[in-house]
């Protein structure tokens, strides 16, 4: 576990823990993702556009979400700075 090149996790759908090379896991991560049919690159990440939406959307079907849904959504609003995935 204290291994640096070791990524010990627990695997897709709950099927028990996976022991991977960090080198392959991060090579693999990175082929997924550079896979354009599938994900986009954008410039920045758009997170203040994306939040407002995601409050609207909150709001406007509030009565599908408990009042601690909402305030945990409205209250945990990402701080400037924040990146959405780091490896």
């Amino acid at each position: 576990m204290s291994n640096p090149d070791v990524v010990i996790m627990t695997a897709n759908k709950n099927l028990g823990l996976v022991i991977l090379g960090r080198e392959w896991y991060v090579k693999e991560g990175n082929r997924q993702l550079s896979d354009e049919v599938v994900y986009k690159q954008v410039g920045s990440e758009p997170l203040d556009e994306l939040y407002s939406r995601l409050e609207h959307i909150c709001l406007k079907y509030s009565n599908f979400l408990s009042k601690d849904e909402i305030k945990f959504i409205i209250l945990h609003k990402p701080s400037k700075g924040y990146r959405v995935c780091t490896l």
